[in-house]
């Protein structure tokens, strides 16, 4: 079984049409080696009301996460983001009646979206990390590897939860 490594990605990115920016680049001093080239740039299929599932891409500026599913019926998303390093920076889009909740320790963040087929995400960045794991739900259950989409190419990872390393 191959197991796909993964990583969030932040920067100039539109969601819902508004850009969300963040500035600065990933501390580097600390850390060895790159993301995996398959995490870089916005998943293609990530729009309003797209696929049901949880994106997540990077960019030189950080990483970036968001929600959305095909209906405007409420989904609740929840889920975890984890790393070896610091998280820091942490930043939320919503639109709508949508509602964000977010916790951010240097270690992690911990997000619930209650969505209704916009896009809903955050962005964040990290300092000294080589690696990243993922978890997630949709209405309390787990997401599976097909409702995750990553990079530019929208890759599914192995399964979930998953892990994105430098290499």
């Amino acid at each position: 079984m191959r197991k796909l490594l993964t990583t969030l990605a932040i920067g100039a990115v539109a969601i819902a049409g508004t850009f969300f920016v963040t500035s600065g680049a990933e501390a580097s001093s600390c850390t060895s080696g790159s993301w995996p080239a398959d995490v870089q740039g916005r998943p293609a299929n990530l729009h309003t009301l797209g696929d049901e599932g949880l994106y997540v891409w990077r960019t030189s500026d950080g990483w970036q996460l968001a929600v959305t599913h095909p209906d405007t019926s409420k989904v609740t998303f929840t889920g975890t983001v984890r790393t070896d390093g610091q998280l820091y920076g942490t930043a939320r889009r919503t639109e709508h009646s949508d509602h964000v909740y977010f916790a951010e320790d240097a270690g992690g963040v911990r997000y619930r979206f209650t969505n209704f087929g916009g896009l809903d995400g955050i962005s964040f960045r990290t300092r000294c990390s080589n690696r990243l794991s993922f978890d997630g739900k949709i209405d309390g259950v787990e997401l599976t590897a097909q409702q995750v989409f990553i990079g530019a190419d929208g890759h599914h990872p192995g399964g979930v939860p998953f892990v994105i390393k430098r290499s």
